[in-house]
């Protein structure tokens, strides 16, 4: 069973945050600045600033607010969805998958040009409006089963398709390889991590491979240390994600500086994601470190760790 839901969040929450905002203590500035080293001391102190003093949620929650959003019981948690139905008969239904450092608001950009299809958006557990499970994490392949029982069971499609990116990959992936019957079609955003490929000795490899081998390591060596930390530590630097927005602005601006097509991103944007991040206090999502340490395909988790 499912009901309808309207996001809010209130006044007494955004004093809270502003409150913290304004108590902010940055470090000391390194000499090597531009992004090189991490998150920019003045971009950062901009952002926050904007944060505390200019920044409008409301209009992203009207925005967000004009779709239709339910809340269903699936697997003991509590999974939160967009369902926007087409205007055109028969319609496939699209079940859109986000991963991290980000949410449905991935996708919100492109509901109108897709009303050919009725959309499906759900909040991966532990995400946004979505809870974790008692033992604090679903890996992929769970999460597949979810969102195959929502499809299905709760929505009533028999057939559907199917796309994702980061850990919404993985559950795509999930999903065609198990209920090929159903999904009908499958796009993903990303090829993930061939750890096979990294692993390999070199004189097995054509140039080819030798090239995507050397430059997965360079990106591991650059980009990966949040992959050590998510796997091995992740409720210590939960604890400061939780507690301040500085900190998690630091955290998760730097992900999008790195990884998506920046000059493309704007300051309201940013500060949708961090804002949905902070008032739902699910900013931190973590690894399965057993499943990591085991493999290099580690089991991508959903959720804050806090929980």
């Amino acid at each position: 069973m499912r009901k309808g839901f309207c996001i809010h969040f209130d006044n007494q929450q955004f004093e809270e945050l502003h409150r913290r905002i304004s108590y902010t203590r940055l470090p000391k500035s390194l000499e090597k600045e531009n992004w090189t080293l991490g998150t920019d001391n003045q971009y950062l102190s901009s952002l926050l600033a904007y944060w505390r003093d200019g920044y409008n949620w409301s209009r992203k929650e009207k925005e967000l607010n004009q779709y239709p959003q339910f809340i269903c019981k699936l697997g003991g948690v509590t999974i939160h969805f967009f369902h926007i139905q087409s205007s055109h008969r028969g319609s496939l239904p699209l079940l859109l998958t986000h991963g991290w450092p980000d949410s449905f608001l991935r996708y919100t950009k492109v509901f109108p040009l897709l009303s050919d299809f009725d959309l499906v958006v759900p909040s991966l557990p532990g995400f946004a409006f979505s809870t974790l499970p008692a033992k604090g994490f679903f890996n992929n392949a769970e999460v597949a089963e979810l969102w195959h029982r929502l499809m299905t069971e709760v929505l009533g499609y028999q057939e559907y398709a199917a796309s994702g990116g980061d850990m919404g990959r993985g559950v795509t992936c999930y999903l065609a390889a198990r209920y090929p019957d159903e999904v009908r079609g499958i796009h993903i955003t990303d090829v993930g991590f061939a750890g096979e490929l990294v692993d390999a000795p070199d004189e097995t490899l054509t140039p080819t491979e030798r090239d995507y081998k050397r430059r997965a390591k360079e990106w591991t060596r650059m980009e990966g240390a949040y992959i050590s930390i998510n796997s091995t530590k992740p409720q210590t630097l939960a604890y400061m994600l939780s507690d301040s927005p500085a900190g998690m602005a630091s955290w998760i601006t730097e992900k999008y500086h790195a990884w998506s097509d920046w000059p493309l991103l704007t300051m309201d944007d940013i500060l949708d994601c961090l804002t949905l991040y902070w008032m739902t206090n699910t900013a931190f999502a973590c690894w399965d470190a057993a499943a990591s340490a085991a493999s290099r395909r580690a089991i991508f988790v959903s959720g804050p760790c806090q929980q």
